[in-house]
């Protein structure tokens, strides 16, 4: 049976909640949703399929997660809804994790030197607490892109979309463009999430 991959960018839907104040980040979110598209018109989303997951490792490159408390190697199967992860390719990607890391190892010495009442040492970028159990934090996300660290998130949209990666800017989109041109997927930009096509269940 013929298959229809289409990658569609669609701004971040109105009624959902991303971080405690959405009116205050200073970059929009932009989200990716994957569509494949059966011979008999049914509809599926995900990244699932054996060129979603070529997009996701060709694209989105190298993945690290990010909790309150560290850094954390993961692989591209392992981004879930839910997560925040660091993500890129090659020196770029590199460099950001080690700044993320080493942000990290000042900031557990730094509680340490502060219960002790000593001076902490090394630069606070702001990047936790990122989130709690309802939403991110809009400092913290603010501060990922004031120093440039690319952050990834997953959300659920429903019926629409479903499992969506959402980034912040546009510095992805000429990649997504061309993997589509390259790999015969096909691309769109929906300005509304409503208008995307409803799934068969």
């Amino acid at each position: 049976m013929k298959l229809l991959n289409c990658i569609v960018k669609f701004p971040f839907p109105e009624y959902a909640r991303l971080t405690n104040d959405d009116a205050s980040l200073i970059k929009l979110p932009i989200c990716y949703c994957w569509i494949e598209i059966q011979e008999d018109g049914d509809v599926h989303y995900g990244f699932y399929n054996e060129m979603a997951k070529k997009f996701l490792s060709e694209v989105i490159g190298n993945v690290v997660s990010i909790t309150n408390s560290n850094v954390k190697n993961c692989a591209m199967g392992d981004v879930k809804l839910g997560g925040a992860f660091l993500y890129g390719k090659d020196d770029s990607f590199e460099s950001k994790k080690k700044l993320v890391n080493s942000f990290f190892i000042n900031y557990n010495k730094n509680k340490i030197l502060h219960r002790m009442g000593r001076e902490t040492m090394g630069e606070d970028l702001g990047l936790i607490p990122l989130k709690n159990e309802e939403f991110y934090f809009i400092d913290s996300v603010n501060n990922f892109i004031i120093n440039d660290i690319p952050l990834l998130m997953v959300k659920f949209f429903s019926p629409q979309a479903e499992d969506s990666l959402v980034l912040f800017g546009d510095d992805l989109d000429l990649a997504v463009k061309m993997f589509s041109n390259e790999n015969n997927v096909e691309y769109y930009y929906c300005d509304d999430i409503n208008n995307l096509p409803i799934p068969k269940w």
